[in-house]
């Protein structure tokens, strides 16, 4: 099992509180930082696949690439459509609050 503990956001608050965020710098390092983490998911299901016991390699390979994309339309599914209304129902409720 694999643990991480990402920069990215580590970095997008350290930019937000100095007001560098809505920059082109800012904008870049957030935008690199978000690549490397989807990398990484691709690493992660790479690894165990190269350095196992894998007798067809030709067999995986296109598994593993189907198990990455799966992962990330996902992520961007749920980014995509139910993260930004709960947390706008969220900021409705506080602000009546």
């Amino acid at each position: 099992m694999i643990v991480s503990i990402s920069s990215t956001m580590v970095a997008f608050r350290l930019l937000e509180d100095r007001g560098l965020i809505s920059g082109p710098a800012g904008r870049i390092a957030i935008a690199v930082a978000l690549v490397q983490d989807l990398i990484v998911v691709a690493f992660i299901v790479a690894v165990p696949m190269v350095g196992g016991d894998s007798e067809n390699l030709v067999e995986e390979i296109p598994i593993a690439a189907v198990t990455v994309t799966a992962i990330l339309a996902g992520v961007w599914i749920v980014g995509s459509f139910p993260v930004p209304r709960v947390l706008s129902s969220v900021a409705r409720c506080r602000a009546r609050g």
